[in-house]
Parts: structure tokens; C-alpha cells; sequence
């Protein structure tokens, strides 16, 4: 029972573990006295939460418990601090204890209601940026508070602890993305209607940067309880924190929200609403209002606890109801304090958005800013020529926007723009950089590489080369050409042609960014076989790392090379099949080095070094290796996280199949089943992925399709999961020696 209780209470559920503590309590249960100590230690710590049933639940204990002994004596001095009265052991006094008299539970209830105001949380009502909401585990519902920060605010006081993953990023990207497109499109509203003024030049667009805030998710006892929270049921409570943060205008506190949002506003339902409510009405009875999707399905109206249920469909809903007077006007200072209307700064963040693989935030901000340009420079009647900066910005944005399309696998919208970005290059050569140009072309090539589009990126490779040639052009523009047509032809196992390309890239490069190409020529000598040449490749890059000044580059360049050397440590140890202990122990230190996975190269060298050490049969660590670098590629958004990942989980599956003999069959083959069917999610996550892997999905959905019906039934009369698998893993192996990293 305590146990139990305990659970209840530290998810934050006072009123759900009062109530059943003294609804069970009876003289004859064990653990007595640690029940009476956890009860007594709500309602004396934790009383600001306590509602109504929970007060009318302490009266009928009380008023029904005969035993006057020390326990009952303890649990009245507390009740004493918090509700004014000393109850004693008769009948008139137990009534006064509320100052009432329980003639029917209707009058009690009516006169408790008194009681309702003291119990609301201190100060919750006058703070901007925080909004409530519930969310399930696997056994109950608890209630959260999300609180959205600005990190560039001055005065914000960040936990050293928040650094948000993928997925937090990701809601937030969404969040902040959706709610400023309904900024961008209310400021223009107005403006057209003249309905109102703002305090900000209409014309500017709102560049929304997710990048600027953080969250934090608090539990009852004001504690950070973000690891604890999964899913984007919290979108809605997110969207009105920022509101709020932005507005400068806190959310009412009897408000409550659950409901996800996506990019383009809308409001979507979720799941386990039952349980959500019930922990709403459970734990916080001054909260009158829910919002919920208008496509939201509700329980039965027996089950549904009594809330006013806001049904919205977007955000223009949801700020009506939490703000309506936000569509008036703008809170000025804090609402100017989050706008940048500096134009290279805004270049800047969208930059950023794009690094950050953001991409339909980027693609947002880059429409902005390409039509806020476009206007600020049609407006104009002089010529726009010599050094007027915008004309260089609405390049890079141009260029972006078209990378941005690239991703998403929109090849004919990314031309579109990518061919705009030319014309304005060629029309404005005094004030675009020819570097800049070339240097976002070959970009665009190695995004056409990293979308398996092979013919494509070396079509524009080869033009890049053949425009260089006719013009003196920087010797950098030269090198990284030579050095992405390089790993191009590695990706697709044309070994002698990437050596040859690599080894005229690093004629042609600066001396101080020679350890890069000599990493990559070492990958290319390793997977040629030729690990003597790879060997001295690696010597000239670390000789060249060593000589890097500033730490934090330097520290950057040797996970690059220690994923390099990693994978070569790997394939030159399986070569050898033997005398191979030295490899051992050099892969042993690099995953001591790198056991925090912060980047992808890090990942990589913890599957090199996982692999390795299931080849020295240490299966164990390999595994654990393996299983830490998968969890960090499954945990990102860019579609080549997810083929890593993929590559991972194969060399997981071929340790699996090893193992047979002290594992349970059955298990083995579910378990197989489950991580081919992420492998082939991994390979669809994009359209041009998707159509360059389809004859290999084609082949693991058919190989599959038996083995979904019954696992049993599957194996041969002799063997086991090695035969049983063997054609499989062989697909598998195929597909990821097409997965270029």
C-alpha cells in the first residue's frame, strides 16, 4: 500500500494520494504509521493544492475514525495549522473542525466552498510564459506546468540542464513556426482593414527563431520533470506559453489546455483524454476551462468530468479565448523586445534554422524575407546597384529556400528558386561573391548526393568544374569542388575515381584545411582495402589537426577524424583476421573518449567501435555501444540520421542472429521483425530516398510477410535464426553498403 501511495504522490498527485491513503485507512493496515506521515506531510506542505473532495474526504475520516491515538493526535495538529480549529474526540467538535454541520453531503459541499480560495497556488496568476496541462504515463495522469523562456532576454535564468533533444526541439520549431505565420498574417489583416495600429512597421515580417527559446515542464513540487513528458500533446499549453511570453500578459489560471498543434495551426486531438481530464479534475479544481480540438472525441457524458470544453480549430481560436485582446493590440516592450527587424540578423537566424535541419521554418522565414526585400527595393525608384547588401541577402535566400526544397525532396520547386538565386548572381556579380555563388552550388550538389540523386549532383559537379575552369576562380571554390565530386564517387563505390578526385582536391587546397582531405582520402584507402595508404593519409591529418590553434576547432576536427580513423581501425582489424590487438585497444579508447554522444560524428564512432568489438566477441559492450549510437540517430530529424540509424541497426541484427544459441529463438526473430520494419521506415523517410532504396523495400516487405504471420512456423526443420534470416541479412547488408557514411 505505501508503495503505491508513494508512486501517487511523487507524480504529484496529492489529491489522488490523500484521498486514497484515507479512504483505505482503518487501524488493522500495515504500514500505518507511514501512511499517517505521508498524509500528514500533504496536507502540512502541499495544502495550496488540496480541493474540495479532497477537504470533504479529511472531514468524513476524521469525523469517522474512533481511535484517539498518537498518529490521530498528529494528523489533528495539522489539520489544526491549516484550517484554524483543534478537533477532539466527540462528536460536536469533529462537526466544528470545518465550522459546520453535516446534515447532508449537498450542505457540506456548499459550505466547504469557502475553502476553495486559499488552496489556489501562490503568485501562479501574475507570471507571463507558463500554462497548465495534463499529460498520462503508462499507469495515471499527472498535471504539469510548461513554461517557455527567452534565452536572449535580459535577466532569464536558464537550468544548465535544459538542453533540449531532438524531439523538444522539434515541437518547439513547430510551435514557434505556426504561432509567428499567425503573427505575420494577423499584422497584415490589420493592416489591410486598418483596424488597428501596431507598435512595429507592418511591412516588417515577424522572422519567428526557435532557436531563441527553451521550456521547462514543472510538476507539483516545482521541479523539472521534462524527461518524464513524451509526446506533442503539450503543443496547445506550448502555444500559450509563447503567447504569453510574447503578449506580456499572463494566462488566466483557471484555464487548461491539451490538445497538439501542427505547422499550419491547426488544432488536432489527442490521445487518453480520459485520463487527462480526470487528472485535471483530480488535482486542480479552480481550473474551470479546457481547451481541446473541435476534432477532439470525448468520453460518454457519465464519464466526462465537469469543465466548460472550449473546442477550437487554430490558433485564432485558441487566442481568442486565452487573449482576447490580443488581435487589438500588442503589448509594445515585450512584444518589440522579440522582434529583430535588423536584416542581416534575420539572415542569421534563418541560417541557423537551416543548420539545425528546421527546414519549414526555414522556408517560412525565407518567403518573408525574400518578399520584404523584394518590396523595400521595388519601392525604391533609384537603381540598386554597387554595395547595397539586400541584393547579397535575397541570394542567400533564394539559395536556402531552394536547399530547403531539396530536402523535402521537391526537386522541381528547388531548381525554381535555385535558378533565381543564378540570374540574380549574374546580374549583380560586383555585389555577390563569385565564392558564395560556387560555394552554394556545390552545396547543392552534395544535398543531391545525400538524396541519392547521383546523376544529378555530378551533372552539376561537372559544371561547376567546367565554369572554374574558363575564369580565375578562388582556389577554394576549385578544392571543394574536387572534394565533393570526391565523396560523391565514394558514395557510389567508385573507389579509384574518388582517390584521383581527393588527391587533386588537396593540390588545390588551403594549407590550414588539408586535414580534412586527408581524412577523406584515408576513408576512401580503407574501403578500397588499401590500409597502408589509408594509414599515412591519417598520419598527414593529424599532423595537420595538431598544428590547429584554437581548441574548440580543433576539438571539432579530431571527431571528424576519429570517426575516420575509427572506421578504418574497424575494417583494417576484420582484414587482418588476426594479430589484431593493437586495433583493439585503440577502438577500446575511442569509445571511453566519445561515450556522450553530442554529434553525429560521435555516433559513428561508437557503431565502428560497437562493430569491432562484437568482431573481438565481446558482444555485450558491442551491443551497448551499438544500442547508444542507434538511440542518438533515431533521436534526429534529418533523413540521413535515419539511414545511420538504419546502418546501425544492421550491424545489431547480424550480432543478434550470433547469438542464437543463448537466447530464446522465438524472441529473437520478434525482435528482428520489429527492427527490419525501422529499417524500412529509415529508407522511407523521404520521397528520393524512398525511390532510390524501392526495390530493396519491395524485398524486405515480401521476405517479412511470412514471418508477421507466425514466428514459429517459420524455421527450418534444422538450423536455426542464421538460416532462418540469412537471405534477409544478405538485402541488408546490400543496402547498407549503399548508405554512403
Amino acid at each position: 500500500m505505501i508503495q503505491q501511495l508513494y508512486s501517487i504522490y511523487d507524480s504529484g498527485n496529492f489529491n489522488a494520494c490523500l484521498q486514497t491513503a484515507l479512504s483505505s485507512f482503518d487501524s488493522k493496515m500495515r504500514n500505518k504509521s507511514d501512511v499517517m506521515v505521508l498524509v500528514i506531510n500533504i496536507i502540512s506542505n502541499h495544502n495550496r493544492f488540496l480541493t474540495q473532495k479532497t477537504v470533504q474526504t479529511i472531514y468524513w475520516f476524521r469525523k469517522g475514525y474512533a481511535n484517539n491515538d498518537t498518529l490521530i493526535q498528529s494528523f489533528d495538529r495539522a489539520i489544526e495549522n491549516i484550517f484554524g480549529l483543534l478537533p477532539v474526540n466527540n462528536d460536536k467538535a469533529i462537526e466544528n473542525v470545518l465550522g459546520i454541520l453535516p446534515v447532508n453531503l449537498n450542505e457540506f459541499e456548499q459550505t466547504i466552498e469557502s475553502y476553495k480560495q486559499p488552496f489556489l497556488p501562490e503568485g501562479v496568476e501574475t507570471i507571463c510564459g507558463q500554462s497548465c496541462f495534463p499529460a498520462v504515463n503508462s499507469t495515471d495522469g499527472a498535471v504539469y506546468m510548461l513554461k517557455i523562456l527567452d534565452t536572449c532576454h535580459f535577466g532569464t535564468v536558464v537550468s544548465p540542464s535544459r538542453i533540449l533533444n531532438q524531439s523538444e526541439k522539434h515541437l518547439l520549431d513547430i510551435t514557434v513556426s505556426a504561432f509567428f505565420s499567425y503573427l505575420n498574417q494577423t499584422s497584415k489583416n490589420s493592416s489591410e482593414q486598418q483596424s488597428h495600429k501596431l507598435s512595429i512597421p507592418i511591412s516588417f515580417p515577424l522572422i519567428g527563431n526557435p532557436s531563441r527559446y527553451t521550456f521547462l515542464i514543472e510538476d507539483s513540487f516545482g521541479k523539472e520533470v521534462n524527461n518524464k513528458v513524451e509526446g506533442n500533446s503539450m503543443g496547445v499549453a506550448m502555444l500559450i506559453s509563447l503567447a504569453s511570453l510574447i503578449y506580456g500578459q499572463p494566462v488566466p489560471i483557471e484555464i487548461a489546455s491539451s490538445a497538439r498543434i501542427n505547422r499550419h495551426g491547426d488544432v488536432l486531438p489527442v490521445q487518453s483524454i480520459d485520463k487527462k481530464l480526470k487528472a485535471i479534475k483530480t488535482e486542480r479544481d479552480y481550473i474551470k476551462q479546457v481547451l481541446i480540438s473541435d476534432k477532439q472525441i470525448l468520453p460518454e457524458n457519465r464519464d466526462l468530468p465537469e469543465f466548460e470544453y472550449i473546442q477550437v480549430r487554430n490558433i485564432a481560436d485558441v487566442m481568442k479565448v486565452i487573449f482576447p485582446n490580443s488581435s487589438n493590440h500588442f503589448s509594445s516592450e515585450p512584444f518589440c523586445s522579440h522582434i529583430q527587424i535588423d536584416l542581416q540578423h534575420a539572415i542569421e537566424i534563418m541560417e541557423r534554422q537551416y543548420k539545425d535541419y528546421m527546414v519549414d521554418t526555414c522556408i517560412d522565414n525565407c518567403r518573408l524575407l525574400i518578399d520584404y526585400i523584394d518590396k523595400k527595393i521595388n519601392s525604391e525608384s533609384k537603381n540598386i546597384r554597387g554595395t547595397d547588401k539586400r541584393l547579397e541577402y535575397l541570394f542567400r535566400c533564394y539559395w536556402k529556400l531552394g536547399a530547403c526544397y531539396c530536402h523535402k525532396g521537391n526537386i522541381t520547386e528547388s531548381e525554381k528558386y535555385l535558378k533565381k538565386a543564378e540570374e540574380l548572381y549574374k546580374k549583380n556579380r560586383s555585389i555577390i561573391e563569385p565564392r558564395d555563388y560556387y560555394n552554394s552550388r556545390n552545396n547543392y550538389a552534395v544535398l543531391l548526393k545525400d538524396i541519392f540523386c547521383y546523376e544529378k549532383a555530378e551533372a552539376l559537379h561537372r559544371k561547376i568544374e567546367k565554369e572554374l575552369k574558363t575564369k580565375e576562380s578562388p582556389r577554394n571554390n576549385v578544392s571543394e569542388n574536387l572534394s565533393s565530386l570526391s565523396q560523391l564517387y565514394l558514395a557510389q563505390q567508385r573507389y579509384k575515381d574518388a582517390a584521383t578526385r581527393q588527391k587533386e582536391a588537396i593540390k588545390w587546397i588551403a594549407t590550414d584545411e588539408l586535414h580534412r582531405n586527408y581524412g577523406y582520402l584515408a576513408q576512401i584507402y580503407a574501403r578500397m582495402g588499401a590500409f597502408d595508404k589509408a594509414k599515412n593519409s591519417l598520419e598527414q591529418a593529424q599532423n595537420r589537426i595538431e598544428n590547429i590553434q584554437d581548441l574548440s576547432t580543433k576539438k571539432i576536427q579530431l571527431s571528424y577524424f576519429h570517426w575516420i580513423e575509427s572506421e578504418y581501425l574497424y575494417r583494417r582489424a576484420i582484414f587482418l583476421k588476426r594479430n589484431s590487438s593493437k586495433y583493439y585497444e585503440k577502438l577500446n579508447l575511442l569509445s571511453k573518449q566519445y561515450e556522450n554522444i553530442t554529434h553525429f560524428t560521435h555516433g559513428l564512432i561508437n557503431k565502428f567501435c560497437g562493430l569491432a568489438m562484437l568482431y573481438f566477441e565481446e558482444s555485450e559492450k558491442g551491443l551497448e555501444l551499438l544500442q547508444k549510437a542507434q538511440d542518438y540517430f533515431d533521436a534526429q530529424i534529418a533523413p540521413m540520421m535515419a539511414l545511420l540509424g538504419a546502418t546501425v541497426r544492421i550491424g545489431k541484427l547480424s550480432a543478434m542472429c550470433k547469438l542464437e544459441s543463448s537466447l530464446n529463438q522465438e524472441m529473437i526473430s520478434q525482435q528482428i521483425i520489429e527492427e527490419i520494419e525501422k529499417i524500412i521506415n529509415a529508407l522511407s523517410v523521404q520521397t528520393n530516398i524512398r525511390e532510390f532504396f524501392h526495390k530493396d523495400i519491395k524485398i524486405l516487405q515480401k521476405s517479412l510477410s511470412c514471418r508477421r504471420e507466425s514466428v514459429r512456423d517459420c524455421y527450418p526443420a534444422s538450423g536455426g535464426i542464421s538460416e532462418t534470416w540469412q537471405p534477409v541479412l544478405e538485402i541488408l547488408q546490400s543496402i547498407n553498403q549503399k548508405i554512403p557514411y
